[in-house]
């Protein structure tokens, strides 16, 4: 009879509430950063050598911009959709390998805590958590997030391998420790933030075993030494330079950006147990640098969170595990160790929810034990079913929002007002609806906003991109007019011209924004090139052309003058 002690029942739910809470996240289009992965890089849209080697020997981003960002294996599932499965621009097929990668990550999620922990409906509930949590929505319902799903996937298959390694002998034992390669390869060739599988393994051979497992560790590293060799070769000289609008910590003095990078960390705990509010975005100004005594109540919460874990030892062993678990996954994309291109994603939390989930079931059921320890399995199991029906009612609501781009455009301007992009994205919302001159008027006060929100900053580090699009705004605006003016002196007498709004007044002030922005291109272009060429990148990949939507409205401008 099928109990939680088999696998089939457990395996079989998690799947079903799986697919159920992601059910409504086929729709939409290809859009954001997705659409400049598919639709932009021609290296996806055929099948052909040359593509591959290009994919082998370029950057993720090469199709827009300068990056070291290498994501090959990502890059040619973009190619399995478009071309192997002839999704092209449609979004449902993406949907699809993201919502399957989730649920292989699921089941993966399942078997280590199961193996770790023991005790298997405990197991099922951490897992099903994971499953279903709303913060993970962008690393699934959003297709660029494929790259944290297959990360994930590298992750969590070699740390299985790693645990069930002494079980197998003989020619079992050699396919794990080839699979353990293939699984270390995987994850970083996705995603960078996969080479903390090493820690992990030595993690649990801290806490579960007596000596460490020399072969896994030789599998595991291996590929990753070579990777790193071989992105050493293919991309000389290119590091990544951070945006300062994207992450703040990249201006901020070191130890000022730790400490807000500190209290991120505790931004990220709040997300995981409250997720009502979820944005796509925090660019600047959404997140203030941290004050030195909040900077050091945060460091202090955080050394008394990761002793209380480390306490957990003797007594609740699993628990110590999946908590510094929590804290090891998080650690690559949490600005401590280094500057990563954003100071919070939410995609960012894909992994270390595990490690949160399985603390929240431990939590809950100790509470029961002591409170009512003949029905603690069973008050349990029922509260955090209640939970998930929460977490799955709240994420199905986020599937919506990331399919619908006026939802997360303007769900994104509610919880982060302060940022700069949140703004930007509600004129695309409004575009999208159809402009006449109220809702145009809307779009120039959102672009003002923008470009008052970075204007604070040094040109240096500052963007072109709000006073641009103000300027693009502003030169619409005096299309509108124009087009109107004609409209009525069509019909009516031409004399009457003088009881118009001049299109003049506007065509100027797109001159003026258009300028501004053009002095900043200017800066960050010669200011990248420079540390480009410090760098030792060779002149003719330094690929810092300017901006074309400044330009090419710019000149639209000029001729309408």
């Amino acid at each position: 009879m099928l109990g939680w002690r088999s696998p089939a029942l457990p395996l079989l739910a998690l799947l079903a509430l799986t697919m159920a809470t992601y059910s409504d996240s086929f729709s939409g289009i290809i859009e954001g950063d997705a659409a400049a992965l598919v639709s932009t890089d021609s290296r996806v849209h055929s099948a052909t050598l040359e593509n591959l080697r290009l994919i082998a020997m370029r950057t993720y981003w090469s199709s827009i911009t300068s990056s070291s960002v290498y994501r090959p294996l990502v890059t040619l599932s973009w190619m399995l959709n478009y071309v192997g499965f002839s999704n092209k621009d449609r979004a449902l097929g993406y949907h699809v390998v993201n919502l399957a990668l989730h649920m292989i990550n699921v089941i993966l999620a399942w078997l280590v805590i199961r193996r770790i922990w023991g005790d298997p409906l405990p197991a099922f509930l951490t897992a099903a958590v994971f499953a279903v949590h709303p913060v993970n929505a962008e690393a699934v319902t959003n297709i660029a997030g494929r790259a944290d799903l297959m990360a994930g996937t590298g992750i969590l298959s070699g740390l299985l391998l790693h645990i069930y390694l002494p079980d197998w002998t003989g020619w079992r034992r050699k396919a794990a420790i080839g699979g353990l390669a293939l699984a270390s390869c995987f994850g970083l060739l996705s995603k960078e933030h996969a080479v903390i599988l090493p820690a992990a393994m030595l993690l649990y051979d801290i806490l579960f075993r007596s000596r460490i497992q020399t072969g896994s560790y030789l599998a595991v590293l291996t590929p990753i030494l070579a990777i790193l060799a071989w992105r050493h070769w293919v991309l000389p000289g290119i590091l990544d330079d951070i945006v300062v609008v994207d992450n703040p910590l990249a201006a901020a003095p070191f130890w000022k950006g730790r400490l807000t990078a500190l209290e991120v960390l505790w931004r990220y705990l709040g997300l995981l147990v409250w997720p009502r509010q979820l944005s796509w975005d925090y660019s600047y100004h959404q997140i203030p640098l941290a004050t030195t005594g909040g900077g050091l109540i945060a460091l202090t919460g955080l050394l008394a969170l990761v002793g209380f874990l480390g306490s957990l030892y003797r007594r609740a062993v699993a628990v110590c595990f999946f908590g510094i678990f929590f804290f090891l996954a998080i650690g690559p994309t949490s600005n401590l160790l280094f500057l990563v291109g954003s100071i919070l994603a939410e995609r960012f939390l894909y992994l270390p929810s595990i490690g949160f989930a399985v603390c929240i079931v431990a939590a809950v059921a100790a509470i029961w034990r002591r409170l009512a320890p003949s029905h603690a399995v069973a008050i349990t199991a029922a509260v955090i079913a209640v939970a998930l029906a929460g977490l799955g009612a709240r994420t199905w609501v986020r599937n919506g929002e990331w399919t619908d781009g006026k939802k997360l455009w303007d769900s994104a301007l509610t919880v982060s007002p302060n940022s700069f992009k949140t703004h930007l994205a509600r004129i695309n919302s409004l575009y999208r609806r159809g402009l006449d001159l109220f809702s145009l008027d809307e779009c120039i006060e959102e672009a003002q906003k923008a470009a008052a929100i970075v204007a604070d900053l040094p040109p240096e580090q500052s963007t072109a991109l709000p006073l641009a699009t103000l300027g693009s705004l502003y030169q619409l605006k005096g299309d509108t007019l124009t087009a109107q003016q004609n409209a009525l002196l069509s019909v009516t007498n031409p004399s009457i011209t003088g009881t118009f709004e001049s299109p003049q007044q506007w065509y100027d002030r797109a001159l003026d924004a258009f300028a501004q922005a053009v002095a900043l291109d200017d800066l960050q272009r010669e200011s990248e090139r420079r540390r480009a060429l410090a760098r030792g990148v060779p002149k003719e990949r330094i690929r810092f052309g300017g901006s074309s939507f400044l330009y090419s409205h710019l000149a639209d401008t000029y001729r309408r003058l």
